[in-house]
């Protein structure tokens, strides 16, 4: 993804290159923003010293849990850009800014797929409330009975469901109503069927383009991540100057030369700014009383 120190310089801004072996960490950590595993599969990366506390949440509330990808995400948007955060330490081999772009990318995809939804709820479900509950009320029972072990509560449930459409047919056919509560009840049968298969169609958009950008960054392609909400249009949008701010500081601390070394002698290091070997570095080397003192460099 980077050309050699000074070959820009001279020959301008170069193409990307593709499937560069140094970011592979750097595109393994930005996949995990586009997965759709359950949450609980990040313990999958614990170790003897990092050990990650997933917390279930409330038995009744499964349609709210987040995704991997969405926790991961949201997580890694409010650490790296929150304004009380500290200064990031430099991650050698890893480009933080490229991941958290990619955090960006993927919250506006689902965000764009929940203002989808919400449309197709508000049209077809809010507008035609009743006909949605008694849909939604058989297929919960239908999938409540179906977790159960038995096969004869799978058939029944499955039985269930074809006698609530059974029956919305019927409704269909003889109307005990007329005039407009008639064509309204008719259509508070059909419409939510029409918005969930809406719904189905957006979902399944949205979680092919998730896995091609997850395996293309596994791959190692280049994926370029979209944040539009960066790039301020106009000198009024404040958060996207902001957020366009808050990115570049990321770069820049990322390139900075204050070097941090939390081994167990907890050296640290600091070069100034400028050409190398145009001024010494002070290296601080830790007391028994905890203090650092500077020494010169190579003492």
């Amino acid at each position: 993804m980077t050309v050699g120190n000074g070959y820009a310089d001279f020959f301008g801004p170069q193409v990307p290159r593709t499937g560069d072996s140094s970011q592979t960490a750097t595109f393994a950590l930005a996949s995990a923003a586009y997965r759709d595993n359950p949450v609980a599969d990040i313990k999958k990366a614990d170790n003897e010293w990092h050990q990650t506390t997933v917390n279930p949440g409330r038995s009744w509330a499964t349609i709210f849990r987040p995704n991997l990808g969405e926790a991961f995400s949201r997580a890694v948007i409010d650490r790296m850009l929150g304004e009380d955060r500290k200064p990031l330490i430099q991650s050698f081999g890893t480009e933080p800014q490229v991941v958290v772009e990619h955090c960006l990318a993927a919250h506006r995809i689902r965000k764009e797929r929940d203002g989808r939804l919400t449309a197709v709820m508000a049209v077809c479900g809010l507008l035609f409330l009743p006909g949605m509950l008694v849909w939604l009320l058989a297929f919960q029972i239908r999938a409540t009975v179906s977790k159960t072990e038995n096969r004869q509560a799978g058939a029944l449930a499955t039985a269930v469901l074809v006698a609530v459409g059974a029956l919305a047919l019927l409704f269909l056919v003889k109307m005990p109503f007329a005039g407009f509560w008639g064509w309204y009840a008719r259509a508070a049968v059909v419409v939510p069927v029409i918005g969930w298969f809406w719904a189905k169609r957006i979902c399944e958009h949205t979680a092919r383009d998730m896995r091609e950008r997850w395996d293309s960054l596994l791959s190692g392609s280049s994926v370029g991540a979209k944040v539009p909400e960066a790039v301020p249009s106009n000198p009024n949008e404040t958060a996207a100057e902001k957020l366009r701010q808050s990115l570049a500081r990321l770069g820049a601390e990322q390139q900075s030369n204050s070097v941090f070394y939390a081994g167990p002698r907890a050296y640290s290091a600091w070069a100034p700014a400028g050409a190398a070997g145009s001024s010494p570095r002070t290296w601080c080397r830790p007391t028994p009383a905890g203090r650092s003192t500077p020494s010169a460099a190579g003492t």
